[in-house]
């Protein structure tokens, strides 16, 4: 696979989907409780793909629950970068007050 991000979601969603809290490898499950808190390890978990060409990546599911999660492969020591000129616009569609991001400009 050429797409080593695709590799890991199938690799997530492999190790996830359909099967019980209790038969997923811990490092999974650590993720699964910082998302939904204490689970049940007779409860299963499932784990899919989202919509094609958008964010989230995948989709995991515990209890009837929906969470969307984003992968991120690479050796970048950011999670996401904006450019100011673009952010500064969006805080003030938000409402957010001129004093919190007039450092920023």
């Amino acid at each position: 696979m050429s797409n080593l991000g695709k590799y890991y979601e199938f690799e997530l969603i492999n190790a996830l989907d359909n099967k019980k809290v209790k038969n997923i490898e811990p490092n999974y499950v650590y993720v699964l409780e910082r998302l939904y808190g204490p689970l049940n390890k007779r409860k299963k978990i499932y784990c899919r793909h989202a919509d094609k060409f958008i964010k989230p990546d995948v989709i995991i599911t515990y209890e009837g629950i929906e969470k969307a999660i984003s992968l991120k492969t690479g050796t970048a020591c950011e999670v996401h970068r904006e450019n100011v000129r673009t952010f500064i616009p969006f805080l003030r569609n938000l409402g957010i007050s001129k004093n919190i991001y007039s450092s920023l400009s």
